[in-house]
């Protein structure tokens, strides 16, 4: 699969949670989403105007549903469930929630232990169910048939 096919398989399928996505296809994608964010955050750190942080966060939400479609169907192709992937997001609006919060008790002298804890386990959760998903969105492809469907090359 080409980087345009992927593109516009990506946004064909954006809604499409079922079913199998190559390598090729999520990777070129995410590439893709990859570059548009970045070209947006470029644009956000040039003029810091509320219309351009605006703008950026607009266009991030918007790729996350393909980019998020594409990943439950990578996770598919390799025989594995997509809520991997739900996890996964979960673990990472912990972290952030986790974070925001230490950052705050920090400012204001007074973290805890507990806190510290928490957020060590949520970083540490997190970072093991990105290398899982990482090392499945790698690997190859079932060659045939598998739960999820035919593969799609």
């Amino acid at each position: 699969m080409s980087f345009i096919e992927a593109i516009e398989s990506g946004w064909a399928k954006c809604f499409q949670y079922s079913g199998r996505a190559s390598r090729a296809e999520f990777w070129w994608f995410f590439l893709f989403a990859t570059l548009v964010r970045f070209g947006f955050g470029f644009v956000r750190m040039l003029g810091q105007s509320m219309p351009t942080v605006l703008l950026s966060f607009m266009v991030s939400l918007i790729l996350l549903v393909p980019t998020i479609a594409v990943q439950v169907r990578r996770l598919h192709d390799v025989g594995h469930s997509g809520w991997l992937v739900v996890v996964l997001w979960v673990l990472i609006g912990a972290l952030i929630m986790t974070s925001v919060r230490w950052d705050r008790l920090v400012a204001l002298r007074q973290a805890t232990t507990p806190d510290e804890v928490a957020l060590l386990f949520v970083a540490f959760a997190t970072a093991v169910a990105w290398l899982r998903i990482l090392f499945l969105m790698i690997k190859r492809g079932d060659a045939g048939e598998n739960r999820y469907g035919s593969p799609v090359r």
